[in-house]
């Protein structure tokens, strides 16, 4: 991190967590007509388990667990979903 270009850092954050946010925002009218759809975010374990030279890279990863779980919620209002097998690592959002 002392070491580390802010832009470059940001990049890392941004790139992963833009991404994410605009792609789901993307599909979500759709899964809502139909009433049925599904939203795979890949996390790392590097998100809960830190390690050296690659703060940009957790911090991206945590926050995309914490979108992911929070947008598990938001959308807690739609029809039972059938079983998940959901992790730490591997986290699905379905409706």
């Amino acid at each position: 991190l002392e070491e580390a270009q802010p832009d470059v850092w940001w990049n890392d954050v941004t790139v992963t967590l833009k991404g994410t946010f605009l792609c789901s925002r993307a599909v979500l009218p759709g899964m809502r007509t139909r009433g049925h759809g599904r939203i795979v975010n890949v996390s790392s374990y590097a998100a809960t388990r830190p390690r050296p030279f690659a703060t940009a890279y957790g911090c991206a990863k945590a926050g995309l667990l914490h979108l992911t779980e929070s947008l598990a919620a938001e959308l807690a209002d739609l029809p039972p979903r059938s079983p998940q097998a959901m992790s730490r690592l591997t986290l699905q959002v379905a409706c």
